[in-house]
């Protein structure tokens, strides 16, 4: 303590002495679990303080809470949600797939540290003549991993789904689209003041679409205008409505007849799905003069007299009327009303094209010319919605208790893995240096052996070259089984396309959910995006594998370790690089955003969606005649398909690369790789090494200062039997273990290297001109192998 206040700091706490005196993926477990912790704390926190604003208490479980709120053509609601949803998928990204520096995210980090072997594994495994598979999350390998880590493994994976389903739905945003509106057709003096004559100058009221010659082929496309009483009367709300249209109308955004037509025509829309920007609408007509009944009717036969008699009666025979029609209209019964503006054959181009086939005698009744109408622009009414931005405790529970269960695990790991005093093996780098250290005698002799053979006896055997590609570091059945999977999702993507393509009403949907029932249906398809980039991302680390494993060949390079010794270095990552795992990341969330812009879940109030045949729930939070619904985009599945077919080439592409053709290809296959780690005790890894660490700042945990060099055959004790007989070869005699470490923590590189005499003898039964294919430091003179000249 003395020492500490002289020095003018605090003495470490046991926390930090525990943090400080752990190595490797220890410390970085240590540093995940505090993290998962502190989200932990986190997201309870959030649960608690919004299950108690939404009163979940009282409303249920699936109450809702509305903590923002805004006009819809504001900005800010569409801010906020972007602002909260950026930061919902950095956490969640955080929690499971990206890594900073040296610390890997928690689910990931956690997955291959418990999917990776031990020695001890490893060796039982070999024992039987079976392999582990090293640098990769795998299912082979969880069942032959300690029942606990394979639980383990399956806790984390399981509690991921969630993370994956629910939180980025978490947070979700109101939107606010209305069915109704108001439709007057008018000159541009009535909106300027002018006077008017309801029922206007097409004579059309209530009374007229209730008569026995229009029925409902009228009413259908025509809206519902007033009755004509309501027009006699001053006070009605329909008269209240046409005066107010006449004073504010001018007032209103003014839209292009084409922006008008997309906006409102269910028809040339293909699918109308309410009215989110606009509401009530004036069509300006271009008709200075307004309409004059007498000039335009001839109501002297008694069919159309008496079907417009009652609205004619309201109208002056020689006054200039400059209102021409209104009517009510909903998402589905005003579309007749758009046709005189689009470019329709010229017969049917007119306001009572209709008439021909209900009843001839109307379309006659009306002066040549006068049904034809010329639209200049429309005036559309900005209304001032409101729309929020909301969460959901129930959603945000099951991902808080997902959460919850993940610290748990990860605890359970940190504390129980480190005491077992078994290193998981979880790059190459740390399976090549146990195995030069230590190596495993069921693989001795088998020096020639890579995944290009079929197979391979315990003799000496003639080296060829590799004429291989990359790709031949992947087994055969993991590309069918991958492409299998990729070609299955880009199919689903391309029938749904098609699907979508052909269905009309498909962005309308048939049904409303409960918002968890909606994130269900809509998010799904996530899992199957997410199996999809776990096997994206395991042919890209296999392919990083096989090219670090190669690169031993061209030079001299130290392991790549995740607790270094010597010369060996610090992994930065446990098995994908950044110019690879960055862009896996970045295509993993642009397809996952892409996804979720395919099928996604809307929130919709103004009661568009609620409609007599849609079945709603009164959803606690909500406002009244809100909805819960999953909408579809077809722009957004196009993408995705398209970005699916061009993702699919990109392991081919980099498989297609020429690896070493002097160097055996092992993949990710522990015996592949134990075979070529057997390396030579004659090595001059002592003097390297020793001369080397006397320019070393740091400590290191070895001490060789009291090893002799090796250089002589006499210097080695050898006390084996010939592996050509059995299994329990032991190449390695006690005493030389340092020789062998001292390599595994040096620069090295594969080949040629020369054995002791003693084992000549024992190994290749006196043959001569027999050589040994290993690792070896610079001063050993690694060579590579000559074809046709034997290795064992």
């Amino acid at each position: 303590m003395k020492v500490w206040k002289a020095l003018g700091t605090r003495p470490p706490t046991f926390k930090w002495r525990l943090f400080s005196q752990s190595t490797g993926w220890k410390r970085a477990a240590i540093v995940n679990c505090v993290l998962l912790c502190v989200a932990s704390i986190i997201l309870l926190s959030l649960t608690i303080t919004t299950s108690v604003r939404a009163h979940v208490r009282e409303r249920g479980i699936q109450a809702l809470w509305l903590f923002f709120e805004g006009q819809c053509n504001d900005k800010s609601i569409t801010y906020v949600n972007f602002i909260l949803h950026l930061l919902l998928n950095i956490f969640s990204t955080l929690m499971v797939s990206l890594k900073t520096g040296n610390l890997l995210a928690s689910t990931n980090f956690f997955t291959q540290i418990l999917n990776a072997p031990t020695r001890e594994d490893i060796d039982a495994a070999h024992a039987h003549d079976s392999a582990f598979e090293i640098g990769v999350s795998s299912i082979r390998n969880l069942f032959k991993v300690p029942k606990f880590k394979g639980f383990c493994w399956l806790g984390l994976l399981i509690t991921s789904i969630p993370i994956h389903v629910f939180f980025n739905s978490t947070i979700f945003e109101t939107e606010y689209r209305v069915p109704d509106y108001r439709l007057t057709i008018a000159t541009e003096k009535f909106v300027n003041g002018a006077p008017f004559f309801p029922p206007g100058a097409s004579l059309m009221t209530a009374d007229t679409i209730a008569s026995n010659y229009l029925g409902t082929a009228v009413g259908f496309r025509h809206g519902a205008p007033a009755s004509v009483r309501e027009y006699k009367d001053k006070n009605s709300t329909a008269m209240r409505h046409l005066s107010s249209i006449r004073n504010m109308a001018r007032t209103w955004d003014k839209l292009e007849i084409s922006q008008c037509i997309s906006e409102y025509h269910t028809e040339a829309r293909e699918q109308y799905s309410g009215l989110s920007r606009h509401r009530d609408l004036v069509v300006v007509i271009d008709k200075p003069d307004g309409w004059i009944r007498s000039q335009m009717w001839n109501l002297s036969e008694p069919i159309p007299y008496q079907i417009f008699g009652p609205g004619a009666s309201l109208v002056p025979s020689n006054a200039s009327n400059h209102l021409f029609f209104d009517t009510a209209c909903n998402w589905y019964n005003c579309s007749r009303l758009f046709q005189p503006f689009e470019d329709y054959p010229e017969e049917s181009n007119s306001f009572f094209s209709f008439s021909k086939s209900v009843e001839p005698s109307i379309y006659y009744s009306l002066r040549e010319g006068s049904d034809k109408l010329k639209a200049l622009y429309c005036l559309a009414d900005s209304s001032e919605f409101t729309c929020h931005v909301g969460l959901s405790p129930a959603l945000l529970l099951i991902v808080t208790l997902s959460v919850v269960i993940k610290s748990g695990i990860a605890l359970l790991v940190t504390y129980i893995l480190p005491r077992q005093d078994k290193n998981p093996l979880v790059t190459i780098g740390d399976t090549i240096a146990s195995f030069i250290e230590k190596p495993d005698p069921n693989t001795a002799g088998f020096a020639c052996f890579d995944l290009t053979l079929r197979y391979i006896i315990a003799e000496p055997q003639a080296w060829q070259k590799r004429t291989g590609l990359r790709w031949a570091v992947i087994p055969r059945s993991v590309w069918i089984r991958s492409y299998t999977l990729f070609l299955s999702v880009v199919t689903i993507c391309i029938l749904a396309s098609m699907f979508v393509a052909q269905s009309y009403h498909l962005n309308v949907p048939c049904n409303t959910y409960t918002l968890l029932d909606g994130v269900l249906l809509a998010n799904s398809p996530q899992l199957l995006l997410s199996l999809s980039y776990l096997a994206f991302n395991d042919l890209f680390t296999r392919l990083q594998v096989g090219r670090e494993w190669a690169r031993y060949r061209a030079n001299y390079y130290p392991l790549r370790v995740t607790d270094p010794q010597g010369m060996q270095e610090s992994t930065y990552r446990l098995q994908l690089p950044y110019k690879y795992s960055v862009p896996i990341i970045a295509v993993s969330v642009l397809l996952h955003f892409l996804l979720s812009n395919t099928t996604y879940v809307i929130v919709s109030s103004g009661g568009y969606f609620v409609q007599e045949y849609w079945e709603v729930g009164d959803v606690a939070g909500l406002p009244p005649e809100t909805a819960v619904i999953v909408g579809y985009s077809r722009k957004a599945l196009l993408t995705l398909t398209v970005v699916a077919v061009v993702l699919l080439a990109a392991p081919l592409y980099l498989g297609d690369k020429q690896l070493p053709q002097d160097m055996v290809i092992v993949g990710c296959n522990s015996l592949t790789i134990s075979a070529a780690c057997h390396a030579s005790t004659l090595s001059q890894a002592a003097t390297v090494q020793t001369v080397q660490e006397q320019h070393k700042t740091t400590p290191q945990r070895y001490s060789f200062t009291n090893i002799q060099p090796v250089g002589s055959d006499e210097s080695i004790s050898m006390d084996s039997i010939s592996m050509l007989q059995s299994h329990d070869i032991e190449t390695i005699a006690v005493g030389n273990d340092d020789v062998l470490a001292r390599i595994a923590r040096s620069k090295i590189r594969w080949g040629v290297v020369q054995m002791p005499s003693r084992w000549s003898q024992l190994c290749t039964e006196g043959e001569e001109d027999v050589g040994h294919l290993s690792f070896g430091v610079e001063k050993d003179g690694v060579l590579p192998p000559e074809p046709g000249r034997r290795y064992v």
